[in-house]
């Protein structure tokens, strides 16, 4: 008998202890966008992680209007990959009600070279038709400059990819 309750009083236990570090560190909802230049798409994710781990992911791969229209055009191909480069754009994690940024600990979205990127090219502004417009305008140029600006970005000479793009938009004669 006296072993059953020492079962019962462990399992208890161990029920409490699982109940106050749910309660203590409730789970958290860990929201982001990540970039591929392997396969020239973002990828958006939704995770639940507890305690440092991920107990459940879902993710969303689509493409701006402009990685379709430089695929479409044939200046830029998709590297055949079984395992292609993700680079982090943004993430956020929801804590007690607040959307707080993973990396800098602040409010507001991380600084990296990915994100500088996305928002040179305008990913999440919505206005990422304004490089599809130059492209149509410029199509000599945008067949130079796209499979330039991918080399470099697959190189990971992402700021020199960045400063090639700045230079393409308003070239200095």
């Amino acid at each position: 008998m006296p072993k059953k309750y020492l079962v019962i009083s462990g399992l208890l236990i161990l029920c409490a202890l699982f109940g106050a570090l749910w309660f203590a560190f409730p789970p958290q909802k860990v929201t982001g966008v990540e970039v591929s230049n392997d396969v020239v798409q973002h990828r958006s994710f939704y995770r639940r992680r507890w305690l440092g781990f991920t107990i459940h992911e879902e993710t969303k791969r689509w493409e701006t209007p402009l990685e379709t229209y430089i695929k479409k055009q044939g200046w830029v191909r998709e590297q055949k990959t079984d395992n292609p480069q993700w680079h982090l754009s943004k993430e956020m994690v929801e804590y007690r009600g607040l959307m707080i940024s993973l990396q800098s600990r602040h409010l507001g979205f991380i600084k990296g070279r990915a994100r500088q990127l996305c928002s040179l090219l305008r990913c999440y502004s919505g206005q990422s038709d304004r490089w599809v417009t130059w492209s149509k305008q410029h199509p000599e140029r945008a067949a130079e400059v796209w499979p330039e600006f991918y080399r470099l970005l697959r190189e990971d000479s992402w700021s020199e990819a960045n400063d090639f793009l700045r230079r393409a938009e308003y070239p200095i004669f």
